[in-house]
C-alpha cells in the first residue's frame, strides 16, 4: 500500500493512542462537531455561488385525525424535511467510519417552512427536535407536529366528501433561494383509523405562484385530504 494513502490512519491511530497514555478518550462525534460547527452561522442559508438555491424536499406521514370540526381539520403528522448543507461534510475515515450523528437541529440553518393556512397550530418547533447529519453534507430532519388547518365541512361535494389541504411553504424564501420539492406521496401506513371520519385519499401537488410585485417564483407543496363522516 502506498504510503501516502497510510498517513491519514497513522496520524489518527497516533492521536488516539496519545489521548488513551494521557487518559483523554477519543470520542469521534465531538471531533466532528469541531469541524463542522467550530465558524458555523445558523444564520446564513447553505446557498453557495455555484448554487445559489437551496433544495428543500418536504414530505408528510399523516398519523392520525385529531377533531373534525365544521371549520377546522385537526391532525397529527410527522413532517419530514431533508436539504444539503456543504458546510456540513467530514471524510468518514479520519473519524472512525462515522458517517452521520444526531444533533441538537438549532445548531444549524434550518427552512422557514410553515403551514400557511394554520387556523391554530401547534406545528411543532424545529428548533426542539434532533436532526440526523450525514458526512456529505445533507441534513434529515423529522418534525412531529399536530396542526389545525381550516377547512369547511359543512358543504360536502355530492357524494358526501369533504376535501381539505393543508398548504405548506417557506415563510421570507422565494424559490430562488429555497426550492420545495416533494419526492413521495404522503404516507398513511401509520394512520390510526378514526371512529368518526373516513380518511379516503391523501394526494400531494407541488406548486409554483407568481406575484405581480416580483419576478420570482413562490412554490408550494399542498397536500389534499378527501374526508367523510362515518354515518
Amino acid at each position: 500500500m502506498n504510503i501516502v494513502c497510510l498517513l491519514p490512519v497513522l496520524f489518527w491511530t497516533s492521536l488516539a493512542t496519545f489521548r488513551l497514555i494521557h487518559g483523554q478518550a477519543t470520542i469521534p462525534e465531538e471531533e466532528i462537531l469541531k469541524l463542522i460547527l467550530s465558524n458555523y452561522n445558523d444564520k446564513a442559508r447553505p446557498g453557495t455561488v455555484t448554487t445559489p438555491t437551496v433544495k428543500v424536499d418536504h414530505t408528510l406521514s399523516l398519523l392520525r385525525i385529531v377533531e373534525f370540526g365544521s371549520k377546522t381539520l385537526t391532525a397529527e403528522v410527522w413532517q419530514a424535511l431533508h436539504w444539503k448543507d456543504p458546510r456540513l461534510t467530514w471524510t468518514p475515515r479520519s473519524y472512525h467510519g462515522l458517517q452521520s450523528l444526531s444533533i441538537p437541529a438549532d445548531s444549524v440553518w434550518l427552512p422557514d417552512v410553515v403551514l400557511y393556512n394554520n387556523g391554530g397550530s401547534e406545528q411543532g418547533q424545529m428548533s426542539k427536535v434532533r436532526a440526523t447529519v450525514y458526512y456529505h453534507g445533507m441534513v434529515y430532519l423529522v418534525i412531529p407536529s399536530r396542526i389545525v388547518s381550516y377547512c369547511d365541512s359543512s358543504t360536502p361535494n355530492e357524494q358526501g366528501d369533504v376535501i381539505c389541504q393543508w398548504k405548506f411553504g417557506s415563510w421570507t424564501n422565494n424559490g430562488l433561494k429555497v426550492n420545495l420539492t416533494n419526492s413521495r406521496p404522503p404516507d398513511v401506513s401509520n394512520y390510526e383509523v378514526n371512529s368518526a371520519v373516513d380518511v379516503l385519499k391523501v394526494d400531494s401537488t407541488r406548486n409554483e405562484i407568481f406575484y405581480e410585485c416580483c419576478p420570482e417564483p413562490y412554490p408550494d407543496i399542498t397536500y389534499k385530504l378527501t374526508l367523510k363522516r362515518k354515518q
